[in-house]
């Protein structure tokens, strides 16, 4: 456990901000009515950026490679820190698939 967790440019607002302006609903899912919440892990590493993505709990495979996708694409972090030193530590996200209407 880090003295200080990774932030996010803009804090979870922006975080979700960017997430939702990234997010490419797949179509076959947009048809077959599937929603929920892909569960993501992944590390910011020492210099913020984001590594070793997976998907915790998954919806659909198109879903969870969406969700995927966009951690992938993220912005770089402001890293951990612990006895003053940046570090890497693991972070767990929910991303919300939801349709209109659903």
């Amino acid at each position: 456990m880090a003295d200080m967790a990774p932030e996010y440019p803009g804090g979870m607002p922006g975080l979700y901000n960017d997430l939702t302006d990234m997010i490419r609903y797949p179509d076959i899912d947009i048809s077959g009515g599937k929603q929920g919440k892909v569960f993501v892990s992944f590390v910011v590493n020492e210099s913020g950026e984001v590594t070793s993505v997976e998907v915790l709990r998954g919806v659909s495979r198109t879903l969870d490679a969406e969700a995927v996708r966009v951690v992938r694409k993220l912005k770089r972090w402001k890293p951990g820190v612990d006895n003053g030193h940046p570090v890497k530590v693991r972070y767990r996200l929910p991303i919300n698939f939801k349709l209109a209407g659903g």
